[in-house]
């Protein structure tokens, strides 16, 4: 075998063995959490905590970017529906893909960005200070302290963010529907909400606690695996975002083939 044959078997044989690491470190942390879960290990105070982090303290970059993100979305609908005549149906629009999409996408990538980030800089600081080693000395699992309330929380609060993100998204499309297209309240709610089904709420919901657990999983296991100072953790912070936006939207995929393609 040639020397440039070898080497492209060595680095496909490594980079397979780290794919598979990766995927090894994710199931055992999302097991032990789930483990702790399932066996009431959950510490109420620090689940309360990020609670807040999770929902109210990114209350208002939610609800903001929702709603600009909601008119923006009737303003690109309006151009071709004024041309084909059908500018009711600018609120139905705004609703499907706020309800399939947009709205548990929408918050997921922001939650990554600004708790992602925060989860996987505050273990890998952990990790570099030697903190982690010394929870293992007092026998706490580093798992079941820090990340089972986060995951706990993630799960419950995109859900909850995601609701309101679609609420708002769809005050957003309704602000340009009345004002911009002359649409009256009753006929813009009415087509609005009249092709929306349970099926397509309870999916989006699906979707939203799938992507909570997909960020806190990926952000936590990015931290505790941060090796080389500073800048280790700086590398550690920038994994986590953009591998967790990455399974965010291969989850996405995923979710919407199963349920409306195949």
């Amino acid at each position: 075998m040639k020397r440039e044959d070898r080497g492209f078997v060595d680095t496909l044989g490594h980079r397979l063995l780290a794919f598979i690491h990766f995927v090894g470190s994710l199931a055992l942390i999302l097991i032990k959490v789930i483990t702790a879960l399932l066996t009431g290990r959950l510490r109420l105070i620090p689940f309360l905590q990020e609670c807040d982090i999770f929902g109210n303290r990114s209350f208002w970059t939610v609800a903001i970017i929702s709603f600009f993100f909601g008119m923006i979305v009737a303003m690109e609908a309006a151009i071709p529906l004024k041309l084909t005549g059908g500018e009711i149906y600018v609120g139905t629009i705004v609703t499907l893909s706020a309800v399939r999409e947009l709205g548990p996408i929408l918050v997921a990538f922001l939650l990554s960005g600004r708790v992602g980030s925060a989860i996987a800089a505050e273990i890998g600081t952990m990790k570099i200070t030697e903190q982690i080693d010394a929870l293992k000395t007092l026998a706490v699992d580093p798992i079941e302290y820090l990340v089972v309330p986060k995951f706990a929380a993630g799960c419950l609060m995109l859900p909850v963010l995601t609701v309101m993100a679609v609420g708002l998204q769809i005050l957003g499309g309704y602000v340009i529907g009345t004002t911009t297209m002359n649409l009256n309240t009753n006929l813009f709610f009415f087509h609005a909400f009249r092709f929306v089904t349970l099926k397509d709420i309870m999916i989006g919901l699906l979707k939203a606690f799938i992507f909570g657990a997909i960020i806190v999983i990926v952000s936590s296991r990015e931290g505790f695996f941060a090796e080389g100072g500073a800048k280790g953790v700086g590398r550690a912070t920038t994994l986590a975002v953009v591998i967790s936006l990455f399974m965010v939207i291969v989850a996405d995929l995923i979710i919407t083939a199963l349920f409306y393609f195949i």
